[in-house]
């Protein structure tokens, strides 16, 4: 949401759309580089079944969608659910998985922005950064105690 809010992206929004129809290929920018953990940059400049180019306008537009429909049908979502997003992510918006929370109708919902995670200050990859383990273990909880 904070990126549709900024005054020059309700203008460059639309035009995704149009690229990703009638230019799916366009390059729109670089990735943001984990400023953070660096090596996980380089473990993926490594892999060679990683794409390591530009984000495609096809990828923006279809990302973008995936979002949109996601939020649309959080309402319906009555399953417990468990969100897990940290509160220092600058990749993805933290507000949006909050949202998603928040409009999700089940009655057993947890929230986890990994404020309390001792020891830890967790970025984007969190399966992947140091700590990884504490995460795994948090989710392995919730669902044990749901069994």
């Amino acid at each position: 949401e904070q990126i549709k809010a900024k005054p020059v992206n309700k203008v460059l929004l639309p035009l995704v759309e149009y690229f990703s129809r009638w230019w799916p290929t366009l390059a729109l920018g670089a990735k943001a580089p984990n400023e953070r953990f660096p090596e996980l940059d380089e473990n993926l400049r490594q892999d060679p079944l990683t794409y390591k180019g530009p984000i495609r306008a096809r990828v923006a537009s279809e990302n973008l969608r995936a979002i949109d429909d996601a939020h649309d049908a959080a309402e319906q979502i009555s399953a417990p659910l468990l969100v897990v997003h940290s509160y220092a992510d600058t990749m993805c918006d933290p507000e949006g998985s909050a949202s998603l929370y928040e409009s999700a109708s089940s009655a057993d919902k947890t929230y986890d922005d990994l404020r309390d995670a001792q020891d830890f200050v967790f970025w984007h990859a969190l399966t992947h950064e140091p700590g990884n383990l504490l995460i795994a273990e948090r989710i392995l909880k919730w669902v044990i105690s749901r069994v």
